[in-house]
């Protein structure tokens, strides 16, 4: 399933968003690619955007205010086709390598809707989770305490291990439907 990971705010004064933001709702500032300032609250994020650079690469038609939001996509052939099928404005195109989406399709009403695989800053991605998790077994076997040889009580090593790749096999199993 597709997520919404970011919205974005084009304006004339970054400054002035990004102390609205950041000191009246505690969003954090993360790194990210381009002009943006990026803000997060740890799940979704606000690219507060300059609006005169993307004026020069867009055109001068852009204004103040919310100008798109992006999903993360697992597939993006796959929203391309549905998309297609689904009466877009436009085909799903590359966006510049500037960007921290990867593509970017119209809806029938014609807002512009960021794709991205990847996912945003301070966003980590489903694929990113899932990899973690596939590692985490083989991460418990070479434990400081199972390497050299150490129990704490009869079998808590071994116990706490077990507890773990159960943990860790539930939220692959919620990760990988």
């Amino acid at each position: 399933m597709a997520r919404i990971r970011h919205l974005a705010i084009l304006t004339e004064d970054v400054d002035k968003l990004v102390k609205f933001y950041t000191e009246g709702f505690g969003l954090k500032i993360v790194h990210g690619v381009g002009t943006a300032t990026y803000l997060t609250d740890g799940h979704i994020n606000l690219a507060i955007i300059p609006i005169g650079p993307e004026r020069e690469i867009e055109g001068p038609q852009l204004r103040t205010g919310i100008n798109h939001f992006g999903f993360e996509v697992e597939d993006v052939a796959a929203v391309r086709e549905a998309c297609k099928g689904l009466d877009a404005a436009e085909d799903v195109r590359k966006r510049p390598p500037n960007r921290e989406a990867e593509y970017r399709v119209l809806d029938p009403d014609g807002n512009p809707i960021d794709l991205s695989q990847h996912g945003w800053p301070h966003c980590m991605s489903k694929a990113v989770i899932r990899e973690n998790l596939l590692s985490l077994p083989k991460f418990l076997d070479k434990s400081p305490q199972r390497r050299r040889g150490r129990r704490v009580g009869s079998s808590s090593i071994t116990t706490h291990s077990k507890l773990c790749e159960l943990r860790a096999a539930a939220v692959k199993s919620w990760f990988l439907f």
